[in-house]
């Protein structure tokens, strides 16, 4: 039992340090995006991968961070190609968060005058093709920067 608990260990170890190895690449339709997060949100970006792929849906996206701290961003092609500009920001903003600002999922919601509206781009669900992302897109990248609600 001790010898293949040992080779398991070995295992693990093994793919973790090849993810080392692995150079920073980013596709360079994610790369305005990035160079954006980075400098609004004053965080270097310089060692997030980022690449299309595709993935099973409903998932639009998601960051991965190995055990190295090597970290890297994963976004559906089929959904990047049917979204405007502000989704994609919004999308992109949010798994940064994860893989930048190593923030988690947020529930939280607002009241607005024109109802309740998602609190964070942390938010589990993208909405960045909704009315309320364009109309509060500064307060949601404030928020982002300070990991706090959006305040109207």
């Amino acid at each position: 039992m001790r010898m293949s608990l040992s080779i398991v260990t070995l295992l693990l170890s093994a793919c973790g340090t090849a993810n080392s190895a692995a150079p920073v690449v980013v596709d360079s339709d994610l790369l305005p995006y990035m160079q954006s997060f980075g400098i609004e949100m004053q965080k270097d970006t310089g060692n997030v991968s980022a690449s299309f792929r595709d993935l099973a849906p409903p998932t639009l996206g998601f960051c991965e961070v190995w055990s190295d701290d090597t970290r890297s961003i994963s976004i559906d092609r089929t959904s990047w190609s049917g979204m405007t500009p502000l989704g994609r920001e919004e999308l992109m903003y949010h798994e940064l968060g994860h893989c930048v600002l190593n923030l988690l999922h947020d529930n939280s919601t607002v009241d607005v005058p024109a109802g309740t509206i998602c609190g964070s781009i942390m938010n589990p669900y993208w909405f960045g093709d909704a009315w309320f992302y364009s109309m509060y897109r500064v307060l949601y990248k404030e928020a982002l920067k300070n990991n706090t609600l959006i305040r109207p």
